[in-house]
This record gives C-alpha cells, sequence and structure tokens, in this order.
C-alpha cells in the first residue's frame, strides 16, 4: 500500500484545508502528478472503494497525468532514440504519443497517454468535467495570449528555488522548516518587494554571472576560417541509423488500446495494479489480459 501518498493527501486535504468528511461526498478533486504519482493514486482508488467514510473511499479523488513530465519523458525517448541509435489537437496527439511510447517499451507512458485521452476525449468524462482537466493543466502569471506553461513545470520551477535558498543561505535559523513555512508560498511576492525596493534606491543585484568577453572565440574562429576556408567537408558516416518510431509503434498500438480498455473497465483488477508497481517494465504481451466481451473505452484505430 502506498502510505506516502496516503499520509501526504490526508495532510493536504484534512490538516491544511481541514475539510470536513461532508466536503468529499459530492466534490471531485483533481489531483495532478507524474506518472508514479498518478499510478499509485489510481491503485489507492481501487483498493480503498469499498471503504465507508467518504474521504476514506477516495472516490473524490481524479489523479491527472500532468502535461509537463509527460513532454519531457517524449522528449527523453526522441533523443534516446537517436542518441542510442535504437529501434495540432491535444486528443490526437495523445494517441501519437502513445503509439510511440509503446514502440520504445515504455509502456507506464504509454498507458498514461492512453488514459490521459480517455480523460479529454471520450463520454467516460462529461464536457465540463474535461474542460477543467486541460485548464488546470496549463497556467498563465503575465495574462498574456503566449504565456501559458504546464502548472506542474511552475511546481517544479519552485521546487528548484527551495532547493537553491536551502543551499546557498541555509544556516541555524533558515532551516527546512523555516523554508516550507515562509518562503514556499512567498517566493514570487519576496521577488516582487525585491525589484521594487532595488528601484526605489536605485541599485540592482544582479545574481547571473558576468558575461564573457568574445573577443577570444572570435579570433579563434577567424583563425580556424583562415586555415580551413569556409569549404565543406563530409561528416563521419555510420552505418546505424535512428529508429523509425511512427511505423514500428503503429503496429503495436491497437492490441495497446485493446488491453487497456479491458483494464479500465474492471473494477477489481489488484493483481495488475500490482504488477504496475514494481520498477522493471514487464513485455506488452503480460501488461494487460484481454477479453472479447469486455465494453470498449474507446474506439479503435
Amino acid at each position: 500500500m502506498p502510505a506516502t501518498s496516503i499520509n501526504v493527501l490526508r495532510n493536504i486535504f484534512q490538516q491544511q484545508y481541514r475539510l470536513e468528511d461532508d466536503a468529499f461526498a459530492e466534490r471531485l478533486f483533481l489531483i495532478y502528478g507524474d506518472q508514479k504519482t498518478v499510478q499509485r493514486l489510481r491503485t489507492i482508488k481501487k483498493r480503498r472503494e469499498d471503504a465507508i467514510s467518504r474521504y476514506d473511499s477516495f472516490k473524490w479523488l481524479l489523479p491527472i497525468p500532468a502535461l509537463f513530465h509527460l513532454k519531457m519523458n517524449y522528449l527523453k525517448m526522441i533523443i534516446t532514440a537517436h542518441y542510442r541509435t535504437e529501434d495540432g489537437v491535444i486528443d490526437q496527439s495523445s494517441l501519437r504519443h502513445s503509439k510511440e511510447f509503446w514502440n520504445r517499451r515504455k509502456h507506464k507512458y504509454a498507458y498514461e497517454m492512453l488514459y490521459f485521452k480517455r480523460l479529454i476525449s471520450t463520454p467516460a468524462t462529461t464536457k465540463p468535467l474535461q474542460r477543467a482537466i486541460l485548464a488546470n493543466s496549463l497556467i498563465n502569471l503575465r495574462g498574456q495570449p503566449n504565456s501559458w506553461f504546464e502548472t506542474d513545470r511552475l511546481v517544479e520551477l519552485r521546487n528548484g528555488k527551495m532547493k537553491d535558498i536551502l543551499r546557498t543561505r541555509h544556516t541555524s535559523s533558515i532551516t527546512l522548516d523555516y523554508l516550507f513555512e515562509y518562503c514556499s508560498l512567498n517566493s514570487s511576492f519576496l521577488k516582487d518587494l525585491q525589484r521594487h525596493v532595488e528601484h526605489i534606491f536605485g541599485v540592482h543585484v544582479d545574481s547571473k554571472h558576468s558575461t564573457k568577453s568574445s573577443q577570444y572565440d572570435i579570433v579563434t574562429l577567424a583563425a580556424e576560417l583562415q586555415k580551413y576556408s569556409m569549404k565543406f567537408h563530409p561528416g563521419r558516416s555510420t552505418a546505424n541509423e535512428a529508429s523509425d518510431l511512427n511505423t514500428r509503434g503503429v503496429t503495436r498500438l491497437s492490441e495497446a488500446i485493446r488491453r487497456f480498455n479491458v483494464r479500465e473497465s474492471s473494477a477489481s483488477d489488484l493483481a495488475t495494479i500490482a504488477e504496475e508497481e514494481a520498477d522493471t517494465e514487464e513485455p506488452i504481451d503480460s501488461f494487460y489480459q484481454f477479453n472479447e466481451d469486455t465494453v470498449s473505452v474507446f474506439d479503435l484505430p
């Protein structure tokens, strides 16, 4: 049982928000996270669905894959395919990404892409809920049309800022407890305060390194051009070619969707959930159990 995830939820909703049990009767709370977080939350819901308490049943919880983590794993998959020489609409792209994840045998994130498509483009969720899922996946701090970015990316940037503060200013008075109590929610406001104070007193404190002189680089480049001229020289050849993720992945996507439909149509497949929690990824054939009699969650390609 992922006890840590349960303790985090209890700390947020019962200790910090101080919500009563009745608050979880008719409300649906969207919880965003990376692949492991979302997977553990689904496991909690499966195992607690028969609980008497409204809170303990976790029926009020809807885990959502966070966009920034999906994007970063997708980019990592592309880089891995090239450097290791191995083999427009959001719901359409989610299927395409799932197909390529299946090709790369990143089964867990392939499952998350199918799960995400099910949430945002099938009758499994209502139109208002689909809009709420997408709206809460992005944030705009500046109010400009081109300033939208992933909400979980903001969280990661904030976590990085907290780590920098703790690493550079850690003293007997600035501890981890101090960081969470005074800095975690106030860092943006403190940054604005710093900017206004610097403007009033006419000073500017720049935390960035000074710009390096480019004189040496220019002289070196000029010497190289004088020596070798600008004539084209062919690069090294290699017998290895980057894999065609699009072609190889599409052959596995159809069966993957069938298995996904079986998994989402079953309410008590705890054995499969336990397999998911293992660190090692299993082959595709053992990831789901296919049953022709189940009802599809969404149409197959």
